[in-house]
Order: structure tokens, then sequence, then C-alpha cells
């Protein structure tokens, strides 16, 4: 099983480990926590098809969709995903076109909600930026703070995961349009288990436990997912932003 890196790779495995533990018990499969140093090699352990079963942000999974065929099988039913760019508090800055020709720090080109999206909206405000890529949510929030740069792209849930003396140095600046929220999808390969797999998540969900595990995800409902749950995405016009 692979996770997108949002994190660094210790809190994905104490977020994940869990879960996947229970589900290993819940499917009788042998599951283990694949994990990738970043987004690029995620990128391409998913075009490589390593994965039977994956989390992954919905760009990548229309990607691995038109590629090789991975279906979305489950999704959290209480949220959307969008961008934020946040700034620190002291930078003075209050609207994103004082971000003209500034340094914007992302963690992955193609990560959706906290660069794809975010570049795309800047670019028809035509707010010309320098991108610059960090790794990981955890850097762009730092690097913010520490007015090492002047704003940076993250998402909601990977924010509240800061420590708290980095969140009360940031500010929310401007927030995207919403799309549907991170699947977790399966290799056709496996197709045949699909529904094994969404029983077990499901079952997971009903117990005080397993709520608390997905959670931490964030998973806080469960919910059948569908390829075209994720059609508005592709009237976004992403593809100019993608790098390969």
């Amino acid at each position: 099983m692979g996770v997108v890196p949002q994190f660094e790779s210790h809190r994905i495995r104490d977020i994940w480990q869990p879960v996947i533990d229970e589900l290993s018990n819940r499917t009788g499969f042998e599951l283990e926590l694949r994990q990738a140093i970043d987004i690029p090699s995620f990128e391409k352990e998913l075009a490589d098809e390593v994965y039977d079963i994956v989390y992954l942000n919905p760009y990548h999974l229309l990607m691995a969709n038109e590629e090789n065929g991975y279906l979305p099988i489950l999704k959290d039913s209480t949220r959307e995903l969008s961008g934020i760019l946040v700034v620190s508090k002291t930078s003075g800055i209050t609207s994103i076109e004082q971000l003209e020709q500034q340094e914007i720090t992302f963690p992955a080109p193609n990560a959706l909600g906290a660069s794809l999206m975010i570049r795309a909206e800047l670019a028809r405000k035509n707010i010309e930026f320098t991108p610059v890529y960090v790794h990981s949510h955890s850097s762009v929030y730092l690097n913010t703070a520490l007015g090492v740069s002047k704003a940076g792209g993250g998402v909601f849930h990977s924010l509240k995961q800061q420590n708290k003396s980095i969140q009360n140095k940031l500010t929310i600046l401007y927030q995207t349009s919403k799309v549907a929220p991170h699947p977790v999808a399966i290799h056709p390969r496996i197709i045949e288990q699909h529904q094994k797999i969404y029983t077990a998540f499901e079952a997971m969900f009903r117990t005080e436990e397993g709520q608390n595990k997905l959670s931490k995800i964030p998973m806080r409902g469960v919910e059948k997912a569908k390829l075209s749950d994720y059609d508005n995405l592709k009237t976004l016009n992403l593809e100019q932003f993608i790098e390969h």
C-alpha cells in the first residue's frame, strides 16, 4: 500500500501503520506500507504500478487511471479538498497581488491542492512569481514562518498538523476552489477485492478505535468513490502546470 508523502516518513508511518494493521486483520491480506521519500518518487512508483492499494491526490488518480487503470474505491464523506496560501503574520502581505515577482514555496510541482491548484489560479489572475519546491508541506510552513519565502502553498489538514509555534506565525491569505478529497484507489490486478477492502474501511469506521485511526488521515466518514466524482478537476486545466 502506498501513501502520497505529504509529511515526513515517520509521521506517515505513525498515521498509516495502525490503519494498515487493522486492514490486514479485517481482509486477511498481508499488507505492507510502502513509503516513497518524496512526491516525485511516489509518482514514479505509481507509474511503475508498484502499489496494489494507494492513497493519493485526485489529480494523481486521474493520471494513474489513464496510464494504468487505477480506480478509486472510497473517500472521506465529510470534506472537500482545496489549496491554501499562507504568509507570515509579520510579512505585511494582505492580498495575493503583493506576491507579484516574489518567491512562493510549494511541497512539489504536482501536489494538487498545495501546488497545482494554487499555481493555476495565480496564473489566471496574471500574478507572476517564482515557485520553489521544498519536498514537504512541513518545509513549506517552516520556510514561510521564518520569512525565507513570502508565501507557501498547503492544505488545511497539513497546516493543522504543524506545531502550534509554527501555526501561530502564519495566516491564510487565499483559498482555492474545492474538489473531491483524496481517494483510496486500487490497481486493476486486485479489482475483484475492491468490495472486501471497502467493507474493511467501513467496518473500521463503525468502531470508536477505528474512527480514531481514520481521523488522523484525515478520514472522518467513509463513502464509496467513483471516477466521475473527480470530473470537475478536468475543467481546471491543470495539464499545463504538471511537471513530468
